[in-house]
C-alpha cells in the first residue's frame, strides 16, 4: 500500500510540474533568492500556488501593490479591532507584518519592491499584537478552516527573552497555544497537518540562546536562524541546538537584507521599499521554500518537510568548529542548525522522500527523581565538575523531531546553571549555558536539541548540570525526558513467556511487559545486575543497575582500582577513597614521581629545601641550581677586590674604573691649586674657580648684568626685580609668557590666569566648548560637569531614561522614567510594581493584613507606605540603591536623608565630603552632634567662620547657605529604600528560611 501511494505521489509531482516562472523584474540584486536557489525551483515552475501562508503578525497592507494580487481577506483577520477583519491597521509608517510578507509572498508580476520567495503563494494577515498577543488571539490565530486551509503558520509575534543592559531570561510556554501548535501540526490543512515556522531571534550579542524563547523550541516547529550574503553566521542571530535550519537574513557585510517592502509612505496609493535584516525575514523566505515543497506535493506532513529541510540542508562556513556529524551521519552546528535552506534540492528530495505520514509521535515516559538518584543531587556552586546524572531510554526510537527535556531545578539564581547532555550515540548538546537571568527555580522548563535527528534514542543518556558562578548554591530535582520519533516493533506480549517469564516479568492486561525487580526491556530481556556487573568490587542496585564501589575502587562498574600496585612510586601513602597520593618529604607530582632534590640539584654551592626543591645559595652564587658565581668573569687590578653580592670591583684609594684600572688624581689634573679627592676623583675648586678641573674663573667681569650678583663658589648669577636668565639679560615676563590669556607679575614671573584658564602659563582651558553640553553645565572653579536631572557620565552623556526605556514598561503603561535626580528610576502607576514597573499587581490582596510595612489593600492591590515597595510591600532595596543606604526612599522617587547626609541620592557626608570647609583640617570647624543626635558643623568661634557648614569667613556677610552640586552618577536599577525593623527583619528571614526548606 505504501508502495503504491508513494509511486501515485511521483506521478503527481511529475504532473503540477508547469511552465518556468519569470518574474516582471530584476530580482538579481535579491542575495536570498540566489543562495536558496529559489530561482531553480522558479525554472521548473513552482512559485507557492495553492498554498497559503498565514502571519501571525502585527499588520498586513492587503491593497499594497506587491501583496494584493496574493493577499486573501477571507482567510484573514483583526483581533485589535471588533469591526472589521482587515489586518491592515491603517497606519502607513513600517509594519512588519507587510515586510515579512511581501518576503515570503510578494508577487513577481507586479515588481513593485522586489519578489517573493514563492510569488504566487496566497497570503492571510492574522493581527494580534496590538493586545500584547494574548493567548486567546494567538489560539484563534492559529485556525484554519475547510475553506481556508493553512499550509504554513509563520508567528513573527514572540515575546523577547533579551533587553539591553539587562540580558536574557528564561520565558515561559502557555500549555494552551503548545496544544494548538500540535494539534495544527497532526489535523491542519484538512489533515495533512500545517508547518509552523518561527524564527530564533535577535540577540547574539546579548548571549541569548535559542532555548531560552518560548515556542521556537517545539519538535513541531522549524525553527529559523540568519546569514549573511556571504553565507555567514549573521551577527544577531540567536545560537543554540534548538536551531533547525537557516536562511539568508542580512548582516555586516551589506547595509540591509532584501529589497522588500513596507506601507505606503503617505498615502494608500503610494509604495514604498525598504532594506532590513533578521531572522523573522529568514523565516520568511523558509516559509516560502516550504510554501512551494507542498505545492510540489501536497499530501506530504509537517515531519516529512521538516525532514526534507534538514536533509538537503547547504553545510556553509566549514571553518565553523562547531560543525558536528551526529550518529546517524547528519552535520550540525549550533550557529547554523543542519545548514541553510536549499530550495532546488529539496524540491528533488520530495520526489522520493518516503512519507511518514502520522506515525511520528512523542514519548514522555522516561522520568528521573531526586529519590531516584541515591548520591546527592546538589549542584555543586562555582565548580566545573558540576552533577552528573544518567536516564535510560527503553524505546526503539528513530528520532524524528527536538529531544527535550523538562527539567526542574531549586535555585536562588537560575542564570548561574549550563547544562549539557550526550545521546546515547554520543552525540554533544549544550541546552544552556550560564547567563544573566536572576530569577529563582525551574519548573519542568523544556530545553530541546534537534542534534540528534535519525539517531536511536534508545540506552543511556547523560546529563551534566553545572553551577559557574560563586554565591548560590541549588539542587536537582527532577527530568522529563521527551523523544519525537518513529517507534521501532517493540512487540507486543501474548504470555508471561513473551516477557520471559516466569522470572523475568508477566505479561500484563495491556499486552505490554510488566518486568519484575533486577529486569528491564520492552520484553525484560535485560538483566540490571548480571553476574559480574561491578567485577566483584561493588554491589548492584536491582533498580537502576548502579554500582555503589568498595573502598579503593570507582567508576561505572568499579573496575577502576584507586590505588593500584605502585601507584606513589615507593614514596607516599595512597588514599584509598580517591586514589590521590600524600607524598613524603622530597617528593611531588601526582605518583610521586617527582624528586624535588635530586643529587647535585644546587651543586657544591647551595642547600636543597625538602619542601618545595628550591636552592638556598652560598655567598657569591646565585641561580636555579647556585651554578652562577658573580666573580667567575671579573678581574680587579691594582689591589681591587670583587664584591660576591654584586660582581663589581671595590677600588683602593687613588684608582677608579670599572676594573680599578684609572689613577683617580695623576698630576695635573686639578688646576689652580684646587684639591683631588683619591677616592673618587673628583677635583674640590678654591673660591673664584668652576669647572671640571677648576680651570675656569667663576665670575668674570661683567658676567652678571643688569644689577645681578655673581656667586664665586658656583659662578651662577643671582638677579634681581623684572630680570633672569644665566646673565640676568632676559626679562621675567615675555609677551607671551601667559599665552595671551592672563596677566604676568613682572617681578615673579608668575600668571594670574583670565577666567577659565589655569596651568603655570594659562595653557589648559578648564572647561573645553561643549564639554557638558547639552545635558549639563561645566564649572569653572574644578572644571566638572554638573548634569542636569537625568542625565549623567563625564560629560553628562548619558541619558538616563533613555537607558533604562524597557524597564519601566512604558508599552503597557505601566510606569514612567522619573527624571527627578540622578538614577532614572521608574515611576509606576497605580496597580504597577517592581523595578521596572513589570509586576500586575492586581488581585494581589483582599485584606490591609496581607499588605505588609503599613501598606493598605485598595482595588486589590497593595498600596505601599514611604520607603517599601514590591507586590506586598516587603521590599526595601531601594533604601540601598537609590539613596546609597543613607537615606529614606519616598514613594514620590526622592530620598530623604539621615542625619550626617545630604544630596538628591544622600551621597554627600557633610563632615567628610568637607565641600565648605566643616571638617578641622582648615580649622574652621568639626563635626558635632546636637541633643537630638543631630549632625551639624560646630564653627571656631576664635577664627570667627560661621555658617551651616562653617564655609562664611570673618570678612563675608551672611548669604543664603549654598546647596552643594551633586557629583555626576551613574544609573541605578530602582528598588525601594526604607530600612526594615527588627521585626519586620525576623519576619523575612523565617519566610526565607522557610521557601529555602520547601525548595531544597
Amino acid at each position: 500500500m505504501k508502495l503504491c501511494l508513494f509511486f501515485i505521489s511521483v506521478l503527481f509531482f511529475l504532473a503540477v510540474v508547469s511552465e518556468p516562472y519569470v518574474p516582471n523584474g530584476d530580482y538579481s540584486d535579491e542575495f536570498h533568492i540566489l543562495l536558496t536557489k529559489v530561482d531553480k525551483a522558479w525554472e521548473k515552475g513552482y512559485t507557492g500556488e495553492g498554498q497559503a501562508i498565514s502571519f501571525v503578525t502585527d499588520s498586513v497592507m492587503g491593497d499594497h501593490e506587491s501583496i494584493k494580487p496574493n493577499f486573501d481577506l477571507s482567510g484573514s483577520n483583526n483581533y485589535c479591532e471588533a469591526d472589521t477583519t482587515d489586518p491592515f491597521d491603517g497606519s502607513f509608517s513600517f509594519s512588519v507584518g507587510t515586510y515579512l510578507s511581501g518576503i515570503a509572498a510578494g508577487s513577481g508580476d507586479e515588481f513593485v519592491c522586489g519578489v517573493g520567495a514563492a510569488p504566487k503563494a496566497t497570503i492571510y494577515g492574522q493581527r494580534v499584537s496590538c493586545n500584547g498577543a494574548t493567548t486567546d488571539d494567538l489560539l484563534s490565530a492559529l485556525s484554519d478552516t475547510a475553506t481556508n486551509p493553512v499550509s504554513v503558520y509563520q508567528m513573527s509575534i514572540i515575546p523577547t527573552t533579551c533587553v539591553l543592559f539587562l540580558g536574557c531570561n528564561y520565558y515561559q510556554q502557555d500549555p494552551l497555544v503548545v496544544n494548538k501548535i500540535v494539534t495544527n501540526t497532526r489535523w491542519g490543512r484538512k489533515g495533512y497537518g500545517s508547518v509552523h515556522v518561527i524564527p530564533v531571534g535577535d540577540h547574539y550579542s546579548l548571549g541569548a540562546n535559542v532555548n531560552y524563547a518560548t515556542y521556537v523550541k517545539l519538535p513541531e516547529v522549524i525553527a529559523v536562524g540568519s546569514v549573511s550574503s556571504t553565507m555567514k553566521h549573521s551577527f544577531f542571530s540567536n545560537s543554540g541546538y534548538a536551531l533547525t535550519v537557516t536562511a539568508p537574513g542580512g548582516g555586516l557585510d551589506i547595509t540591509g537584507i532584501h529589497l522588500s517592502l513596507i506601507n505606503g509612505a503617505d498615502s494608500s496609493s503610494e509604495t514604498s521599499c525598504i532594506f532590513s535584516k533578521g531572522t523573522q525575514p529568514a523565516a520568511s523566505v523558509v516559509s516560502g521554500v516550504v510554501s512551494m515543497i507542498l505545492e510540489s506535493r501536497p499530501t506530504l506532513t509537517p515531519w516529512d518537510v521538516q525532514g526534507i529541510l534538514i536533509e538537503t540542508a547547504q553545510k556553509v562556513d566549514v571553518q565553523d568548529e562547531g560543525w558536528k556529524a551526529n550518529g546517524a551521519g547528519f552535520t550540525y552546528s549550533p550557529l547554523y542548525g543542519f545548514g541553510v535552506v536549499n530550495a532546488k534540492a529539496a524540491l528533488e528530495r520530495a520526489t522520493t522522500f518516503e512519507s511518514l505520514s502520522h506515525t511520528v509521535v512523542t514519548d514522555a515516559n522516561t522520568v528521573f527523581t531526586a529519590a531516584s538518584l541515591l548520591a546527592s543531587t546538589t549542584i555543586p556552586d562555582n565548580n566545573e565538575d558540576g552533577l552528573e546524572i544518567e536516564m535510560t531510554y527503553e524505546n526503539d526510537m528513530v528520532i524524528q523531531g527536538a529531544v527535550v527535556f523538562r527539567v526542574s531545578i531549586a535555585h536562588l539564581r537560575i542564570g548561574d546553571i549550563g547544562i549539557e547532555v550526550w545521546s546515547p550515540s554520543g552525540t554533544y548538546a549544550e541546552l544552556v549555558s550560564r547567563h544573566t537571568d536572576s530569577s529563582d527555580n525551574l519548573v519542568l522548563y523544556p530545553l530541546a536539541a534537534r542534534n540528534f535527528y535519525k539517531e536511536n534514542a534508545k540506552g543511556v543518556w547523560k546529563l551534566k548540570f553545572t553551577d559557574k558562578q560563586a554565591g548560590k548554591e541549588g539542587k536537582l530535582i527532577s527530568v522529563v525526558l521527551e523523544v519525537t520519533g518513529i517507534l521501532g516493533d517493540n512487540g507486543d506480549c501474548q504470555i508471561d513467556t513473551d516477557c520471559n517469564g516466569p522470572d523475568h516479568g508477566y505479561c500484563k492486561s495491556n499486552k505490554e511487559c510488566e518486568c519484575y525487580l533486577g529486569y528491564s526491556g520492552v520484553n525484560c530481556e535485560f538483566e540490571i545486575c548480571p553476574t559480574d556487573k561491578c567485577n566483584g568490587h561493588g554491589t548492584c542496585d536491582s533498580n537502576d543497575g548502579s554500582c555503589s564501589c568498595e573502598e579503593g575502587y570507582a567508576g561505572e562498574t568499579c573496575c577502576t582500582q584507586l590505588c593500584p600496585e605502585g601507584k606513589c612510586n615507593g614514596h607516599g601513602t595512597c588514599d584509598l577513597s580517591d586514589g590521590s597520593c600524600s607524598c613524603e618529604e622530597g617528593y611531588a607530582g601526582d605518583n610521586c614521581c617527582t624528586q624535588l632534590c635530586p643529587e647535585d640539584k644546587c651543586g657544591e654551592h647551595g642547600t636543597c629545601d625538602l619542601s618545595d626543591g628550591s636552592c638556598s645559595c652560598d655567598e657569591g652564587y646565585s641561580g636555579d641550581n647556585c651554578e652562577t658565581n658573580a666573580c667567575s668573569e671579573t678581574t680587579c687590578a691594582n689591589e681591587g677586590t670583587c664584591d660576591p653580592d654584586t660582581g663589581k670591583c671595590q677600588c683602593k684609594d687613588g684608582w677608579i674604573g670599572d676594573t680599578c684600572e684609572e689613577a683617580s688624581c695623576p698630576p695635573d689634573k686639578c688646576k689652580n691649586n684646587a684639591f683631588c679627592d683619591t677616592k673618587t676623583g673628583i677635583c674640590r675648586c678654591d673660591s673664584g674657580w668652576i669647572g671640571d678641573t677648576c680651570e675656569e674663573v667663576a665670575c668674570p667681569i661683567d658676567k652678571c648684568l643688569n644689577g645681578g650678583t655673581c656667586s664665586e663658589t658656583t659662578g651662577e648669577c643671582s638677579c634681581i626685580e623684572i630680570w633672569t636668565g644665566p646673565t640676568c639679560t632676559d626679562k621675567k615676563c615675555q609677551p607671551d609668557t601667559c599665552n595671551y590669556r592672563g596677566e604676568c607679575d613682572i617681578y615673579t614671573g608668575e600668571c594670574d590666569c583670565n577666567e577659565g584658564w589655569e596651568g603655570s602659563r594659562c595653557q589648559i582651558e578648564i572647561c573645553p566648548i561643549n564639554m557638558c553640553a547639552p545635558n549639563g553645565k561645566c564649572s569653572n572653579d574644578d572644571g566638572k560637569c554638573y548634569c542636569s536631572d537625568g542625565y549623567s557620565g563625564d560629560h553628562c552623556e548619558n541619558d538616563l531614561c533613555q537607558i533604562q526605556y524597557e524597564r519601566c514598561n512604558e508599552e503597557s503603561q505601566a510606569g514612567t522614567c522619573n527624571y527627578t535626580g540622578t538614577d532614572g528610576c521608574c515611576k509606576c502607576k497605580d496597580g504597577w510594581g517592581g523595578p521596572s514597573c513589570q509586576e500586575n499587581l492586581a488581585d494581589t490582596c483582599t485584606t490591609d493584613e496581607e499588605c505588609l510595612n503599613g501598606g493598605k489593600c485598595l482595588d486589590s492591590y497593595c498600596q505601599c507606605a514611604d520607603g517599601w515597595e514590591g507586590n506586598y510591600c516587603d521590599d526595601d532595596s531601594c533604601r540601598h540603591t537609590r539613596c546609597h543606604s543613607n537615606g529614606f526612599c519616598l514613594n514620590d522617587g526622592t530620598c530623604e536623608c539621615d542625619p550626617g547626609w545630604d544630596d538628591l541620592d544622600c551621597t554627600l557626608n557633610i563632615c567628610e565630603d568637607d565641600m565648605y570647609g566643616c571638617s578641622a583640617e582648615f580649622g574652621r570647624g568639626e563635626c558635632a552632634f546636637d541633643e537630638n543626635d543631630e549632625v551639624y558643623c560646630k564653627c571656631n568661634e576664635e577664627m570667627g567662620y560661621t555658617g551651616k557648614y562653617c564655609h562664611l569667613a570673618p570678612s563675608q556677610t551672611p548669604t543664603p547657605e549654598p546647596t552643594p552640586q551633586p557629583e555626576p552618577s551613574t544609573a541605578v536599577l530602582g528598588g525601594s529604600d526604607s530600612a526594615a525593623s527588627p521585626l519586620q527583619l525576623s519576619f523575612l528571614f523565617i519566610l526565607s528560611s522557610l521557601l529555602l526548606i520547601f525548595y531544597f
